[in-house]
């Protein structure tokens, strides 16, 4: 499967109450957004430097579905549920024979013939945005959906190593074996102390940290007084 695609696209859009006065739309608010006029076309990009133009066609009012309507999507989502135990499960026994006896003794023929090699990769890239963007999640070629979780697990294992891990939307459970970092991390660690003092390209890799521990902050105090938000329907336009 390869990465990326217009569903992960988003376009840069000005925002004032930003600290760069623009900030990242991701395709799907455009698309499901309040205020958004059929037919009109919008462009956005992904990781990758891909550009893609597209309009939505219609825009349909909310509504819940009847089951006998919704029951394939439901028994799918259902399915995917009760499978990512198990996935999860026979990637971790993989992992163990990988660390072992590596992939001739570990793999079936079957399953050395779905090995990749993918790469080389970074956690964050600027693509094709310039570099006076905020880098974006990298959407390496062969890992589909890949999330911040994810590239966090990936680069936490050793060289040599491998690691079963669950893409973005956990529809997919990846073994991973690393093979290399390059450039060694002393030359990364130099490059990053070499750019200490400019905050501004320091503030923009950290903005999707930050907008991470702010959600944490906010599930967090929902959590903590029971807040349940039973939102009204959308007003018909």
């Amino acid at each position: 499967a390869k990465g990326g695609g217009i569903g992960s696209s988003f376009e840069f859009v000005p925002d004032p109450s930003s600290r760069f006065g623009i900030r990242q739309q991701r395709w799907l608010e455009t698309m499901f957004g309040d205020g958004t006029i059929p037919l009109r076309p919008v462009t956005s990009r992904d990781a990758e430097g891909n550009r893609y133009f597209s309009w939505k066609q219609d825009d349909q009012e909310e509504r819940v579905p009847d089951f006998a309507e919704a029951r394939d999507n439901v028994e799918k989502a259902w399915r995917i549920v009760e499978a990512r135990p198990l996935a999860l499960k026979r990637a971790t026994e993989i992992v163990a024979k990988l660390d072992e006896k590596g992939f001739a003794d570990s793999l079936s023929k079957a399953e050395l013939e779905e090995v990749q090699e993918i790469g080389p990769f970074t956690w964050l890239t600027q693509g094709a945005a310039g570099v006076n963007a905020a880098p974006v999640l990298s959407s390496p070629q062969g890992l589909a959906m890949p999330g911040n979780k994810m590239m966090q697990k990936v680069f936490s294992t050793a060289e040599g190593k491998s690691v079963a891990v669950f893409n973005e939307p956990q529809t997919i459970c990846y073994v991973i074996r690393l093979l290399a970092f390059e450039p060694p991390e002393s030359d990364l660690q130099d490059r990053f102390e070499g750019v200490l003092g400019d905050q501004r390209r320091l503030s923009m890799v950290a903005q999707t940290a930050f907008a991470e521990v702010f959600m944490d902050w906010i599930a967090g105090l929902e959590k903590d007084l029971e807040l349940t938000w039973n939102r009204d329907p959308r007003l018909p336009r």
